[in-house]
């Protein structure tokens, strides 16, 4: 392998383009041997790599390679992995928190802990300049205005989603979380130029166009189809660390452009959610990655978000931020978590009252008194390592991401896996398989859940079937996403569009679009002010 990448260097090293751009990963990123028994890596210069990674692992390594599908009880090989991934997932929310400069260049320094009065002139992350998805799924269901780094930022609406997925049987606007001074979390997502580009140019931002996208011969066969094998849309993206032998090789590790779409070569299919709390008088701002954003401050929270409100400017800070992002080595997508240290660790958490011993957890009431939040699924060892490892870093160089926690990761560890297939690859319908690999690709972990997105879905023991057996049950990043669909066709007798399962890519913003032709489609149920 070493003697291929020599090879492959000298072969471009008269015009220098991949002998360049290849050198810009560093060896820990693209080394050329997977040796498990080796201490992992923990490198001093983590948090200052220039390009964005484009994979966990090297793609070219054999031995790397082997290491999926990962096989039953292989749990060094899970602990390579899940380091290699964590790796991974902390270089890519480094590089979507870094800054930008006055001419909206996007420049390596991380984004720094601004002192707690400074409100609104702290600088801005990278990611909260890409689009919001509201402006994207706009109201009347009208192409979404032009992709512009320099005014992404202002087209921003206010924030107003505060209801989280609601468990089964619960009403939808139960599922709202609230700190410990009853303030409600506020939630938004965002796309990378890639995706924008890939929904504008394929009018995917209204119903309209999603149902006549759905009916193009060239496409209907797989999106009227809940086939496991089908795909309807598929935001393909280079996700190459290292090029494979029939890639363009002078093109294909180019750093990726994270301001705008540039189709040469193709950019980055990453989607974005953000947990938003309120900051107020008992919390630290300069610990947050944070913001002064207009929000929707509803008068009775109880009402979800059909209620009345008013829109005030309010600082608010991250306490959850989801990272999910199309790459080579996993075409079910990779599912990265982060949380605020103090969310419900520390002295006095944000979401958890050390008084009250006795209140229920993760109990959804609709905003009506504080949550009680706890984590059921804890932060795996080895991924505690990296963490601590960054977070010195981080403080080192006084970047606010020191305060910040990575979760987990989540990846698929046998791509040939089909969804609802045994650890054997046999077709099954079991409780246990629908849980573990719904989704297919066996997912590792099983369960991926952020204490501040998912807090209601954390169920813990949960009798299921005929027979009422215990099963535990949480929330899968990977086997939920599985079930993302577009509007394929209307419902004449609701008038409500039909999102058919697995039809598109993993991705549930696209049942955020509206109708623009409501009288020949499908009307939305209208939300009232």
């Amino acid at each position: 392998m070493k003697s291929v990448i020599a090879k492959l260097s000298l072969l471009f090293v008269s015009t220098g383009t991949f002998a360049t751009e290849y050198s810009i990963f560093p060896d820990w990123l693209v080394k050329d041997e997977c040796t498990l028994t080796e201490p992992f890596p923990f490198p001093n210069d983590l948090t200052q790599l220039k390009p964005y990674p484009l994979d966990a692992y090297n793609k070219l390594v054999k031995s790397c390679e082997e290491l999926k599908p990962v096989k039953p009880n292989e749990s060094q090989k899970l602990d390579y992995l899940d380091h290699r991934y964590a790796l991974f997932s902390w270089l890519s929310f480094t590089a979507l928190n870094r800054q930008l400069d006055e001419n909206y260049k996007l420049t390596q320094d991380n984004l720094k802990v601004c002192a707690a009065d400074s409100g609104a002139n702290c600088p801005l992350p990278l990611w909260i300049n890409w689009r919001e998805t509201e402006t994207i799924f706009t109201a009347d269901a009208a192409p979404p205005k032009n992709w512009e780094i320099s005014k992404n930022f202002a087209m921003m609406q206010p924030l107003s989603a505060v209801e989280q997925v609601a468990p089964k049987n619960t009403p939808k606007k139960q599922a709202i979380l609230t700190d410990q001074k009853n303030n409600p979390v506020y939630y938004q997502k965002f796309v990378s130029p890639y995706v924008f580009n890939f929904i504008t140019k394929n009018k995917l931002y209204s119903i309209d166009g999603q149902i006549e996208f759905a009916n193009n011969p060239t496409y209907s066969w797989a999106c009227k189809s809940q086939s496991a094998s089908s795909m309807c849309i598929n935001m393909n993206t280079i996700g190459f660390l290292a090029c494979s032998s029939g890639s363009s090789l002078p093109t294909c590790n180019l750093p990726q452009d994270l301001t705008n779409f540039d189709p040469k070569p193709p950019g980055l299919a990453i989607e974005i959610k953000v947990a938003w709390k309120i900051l107020d008088e008992s919390d630290d701002p300069s610990k947050y990655i944070r913001a002064t954003l207009p929000v929707k401050r509803y008068h009775q929270i109880q009402s979800g978000e059909t209620g009345s409100f008013k829109v005030e400017e309010q600082e608010v800070g991250v306490v959850g931020f989801h990272i999910m992002q199309k790459t080579g080595t996993s075409s079910n997508w990779i599912y990265a978590t982060f949380s605020h240290q103090d969310n419900v660790w520390g002295n006095s958490p944000t979401f958890f009252d050390k008084q009250c011993p006795t209140c229920a957890i993760n109990h959804p009431v609709g905003g009506t008194k504080p949550t009680q939040v706890v984590r059921l699924e804890q932060i795996s060892p080895v991924v505690e390592k990296v963490n601590q490892h960054i977070s010195k870093l981080f403080k080192q160089e006084n970047a606010v991401l020191q305060y910040y926690k990575l979760i987990g990761t989540q990846y698929s560890t046998n791509n040939s896996s089909k969804p609802m297939t045994d650890i054997n690859g046999q077709p099954s319908d079991t409780i246990e398989t629908k849980l573990t690999n719904y989704s297919g690709g066996l997912p590792h972990p099983v369960y991926l859940t952020n204490e501040v997105i998912e807090t209601f879905l954390q169920l813990g023991n949960q009798p299921l079937g005929k027979q009422e057996a215990l099963y535990y049950k949480s929330s899968s990043c990977m086997n939920c996403h599985a079930a993302g669909g577009i509007a394929t066709d209307c419902d004449k007798n609701t008038g409500k569009p039909i999102f058919t399962p697995r039809t598109a890519d993993f991705s549930f913003i696209y049942q955020d679009a509206k109708a623009k032709f409501k009288e020949q489609n499908c009307i939305k149920e209208e939300q009232s002010n």
